[in-house]
Parts: C-alpha cells; sequence; structure tokens
C-alpha cells in the first residue's frame, strides 16, 4: 500500500489551530476511514519525526482505543473495531517541548470485509504534519517624553498563552 495524502476515504485530522501547536497544549487528533460496504475497522497512529521518534504524548481517552509499543502508538482495541462504512477514533495528543519543529501523525487505516483473512482487506497508509507555532513576540516603548523622568527607565514583562496575555511593568502596572 501506498502512502496516501488525506482522503474521503481515510484521513488523520486534528485541532491544532493553522498557525502551529504550542508546546505543552492537548489536542485531539482523529483518524477516520470511510468504505461503504464494510463492517470491521482498524487503525494505528503514531506522532513521530522523520527519524521515527514519537513526539509528545499519547492520551487513551476512549474505551475503543489503547496505546502500545511503549505507548508510541495508538490503535483500535476489539471494542473498536465494528462499524458500518465508517469509523473513526479520537484520541489526545499533548505537544511536545519548544523547539521540536514539525511533527508528523503517521497512520495506518484499515477496512476489513470480515471474512476471517486478509483477502480483500483494503489498507490506507495516510499522515497529516503540523507544525509548531512560532512565538509571538511583543514590544513596548514609551510615547510621551514625561512619561519617564530624564535618568530613569521603565521595563516590561509580557507573556501570553494561548488564551491570554500578561504585562507587567517594573513598577508594578499590569496594563
Amino acid at each position: 500500500t501506498a502512502t496516501i495524502p488525506a482522503t474521503s476515504v481515510a484521513n488523520i485530522t486534528t485541532n491544532i489551530p493553522s498557525g502551529g501547536y504550542t508546546p505543552g497544549a492537548t489536542y485531539t487528533v482523529t483518524a477516520t476511514i470511510n468504505y461503504a460496504g464494510r463492517t470491521r475497522f482498524g487503525f494505528e497512529v503514531s506522532p513521530q519525526n522523520a527519524l521515527g521518534t514519537k513526539l509528545g504524548t499519547l492520551i487513551n481517552t476512549s474505551s475503543q482505543t489503547k496505546l502500545v509499543g511503549s505507548s508510541k502508538y495508538v490503535t483500535q482495541n476489539q471494542a473498536g473495531n465494528l462499524g458500518t462504512g465508517t469509523k473513526s477514533w479520537s484520541f489526545n495528543w499533548v505537544a511536545p517541548a519548544a523547539g521540536t519543529g514539525t511533527v508528523t501523525f503517521y497512520g495506518a487505516l484499515m477496512a476489513a470485509n470480515n471474512n476471517g483473512g486478509t483477502s480483500g482487506d483494503l489498507t490506507y497508509k495516510v499522515q497529516t504534519s503540523v507544525n509548531e507555532a512560532s512565538p509571538c513576540s511583543i514590544t513596548a516603548s514609551i510615547s510621551a517624553p514625561d512619561t519617564v523622568c530624564t535618568l530613569e527607565t521603565a521595563t516590561l514583562t509580557a507573556s501570553s498563552t494561548p488564551t491570554a496575555a500578561s504585562y507587567l511593568w517594573s513598577n508594578g502596572a499590569t496594563t
């Protein structure tokens, strides 16, 4: 089987923003396969770099999936292989440390014909890559000449998360 990009038959999707993942944040990853007439399905997904090193942390969030291979992969369990023409599995992923860069979710998704053998089963290799979000930078300036005395300085410390930003001036002010 060849590796294919996400298609209407098999794909891996995430709720990671288009700007990239934030290190340490938790995201939902979903593997989906659609094949009319099939009733048995399977999958395995792993977030890796080009050398095959697992990146981030997989978290099992479903009674239909399990972690295998020292938690490098997430796959379906017996309760998670039934469907009618389609099957999706979701799990969480905690993004790796800052500086990791691009992460690729490699997956193999199967639509089986339930004949007890491998003949007629279809396996699709898919992948999707996500980039690390670029750190934001904040620039501050003093706009009025009398805001700071001639021989004094002011320092602004700014920090942010995906949902909020905070500012702290050296005099204790926060705006």
